[in-house]
């Protein structure tokens, strides 16, 4: 397959997105806003499916247009407090340029040296049906469910644990062991995902749990799983990517999360605009 069908369409969607044109207080610009906006939705969405762990875990991507600084929630702050106006940015020698508060020690140290590796978006938790696979003696997530076979071959596994990441030399090994992958199982740890855009890494974080969740249940029979074929698991990869057919399902999934939110009247997501879906 060259391309994955269109089948039918008629019309405009029956939807209206999030608006994430920047507020005329905010002195930014246009596409750093929108970039504020959605990683904010990627923690409080996290936090809405109980992917987060207190005030820890890190979710940070670029700002746009620069790869020495990346946008990242400040450390003490709920992910259900995260907003696209409380958000920092932080530069590569640890210094905020906007915004206020602390960004944590370990969130810098592994996020700085993905990004410049060339990661747009990187998002760390310790969700636990994905983090429980990594406290297994043979850690893997088996491909043995159609929601596993998006990540064939696209998983580095890591299983060197040397306590908290304080330091340049062990984020930098951890790009060593994710070699260009796009997901990484850190043993006795939890999961980095990463992706072109937040709503891809995203949609890839959600899945990466579900595909957990799903092999966990069936470990549980105690009958063994059975595995789908590496031929089958290429191909279904392959088809799921062509023609961008897997980046647009991120996008319109994301964005589906994105309304969601600025419905709830708890959230404040979008803060410095008025909620504009209905």
């Amino acid at each position: 397959m060259t391309s994955y069908p269109r089948v039918a369409s008629a019309g405009s969607d029956p939807w209206t997105n999030v608006d994430r044109r920047p507020p005329e207080t905010y002195g930014g610009d246009e596409e750093t806003w929108r970039a504020r906006c959605e990683l904010a939705a990627a923690y409080q969405a996290c936090d809405a499916l109980g992917f987060n762990e207190g005030v820890c875990n890190h979710l940070t991507c670029v700002v746009p247009g620069r790869r020495d600084a990346f946008l990242c929630a400040p450390y003490g702050l709920a992910w259900s407090e995260a907003s696209a106006d409380n958000l920092v940015v932080v530069d590569e020698r640890g210094t905020i340029l906007e915004g206020q508060g602390e960004i944590d020690a370990t969130a810098f140290f592994i996020h700085l040296a993905i990004h410049k590796a060339g990661a747009a978006c990187v998002l760390h938790t310790h969700m636990p049906k994905a983090s429980a696979l990594c406290c297994v003696e043979r850690f893997e997530l088996a491909m043995c469910h159609q929601n596993s076979l998006r990540f064939a071959g696209d998983i580095a596994y890591d299983p060197t644990f040397n306590g908290l990441v304080l330091d340049n030399v062990e984020g930098e090994r951890l790009v060593g062991v994710m070699n260009g992958k796009r997901v990484l199982m850190h043993k006795h740890h939890g999961v980095i995902v990463c992706g072109a855009s937040v709503a891809e890494a995203f949609d890839d974080l959600y899945y990466l749990e579900r595909a957990a969740e799903v092999q966990i249940l069936a470990m549980s029979t105690g009958s063994p799983l059975s595995i789908v074929s590496d031929d089958v698991a290429r191909r279904f990869k392959r088809d799921m990517e062509s023609d961008g057919g897997k980046a647009r399902w991120a996008r319109l999934h994301f964005e589906a999360r994105m309304r969601e939110l600025d419905r709830d009247p708890i959230r404040r997501v979008f803060a410095g605009r008025h909620r504009l879906t209905q």
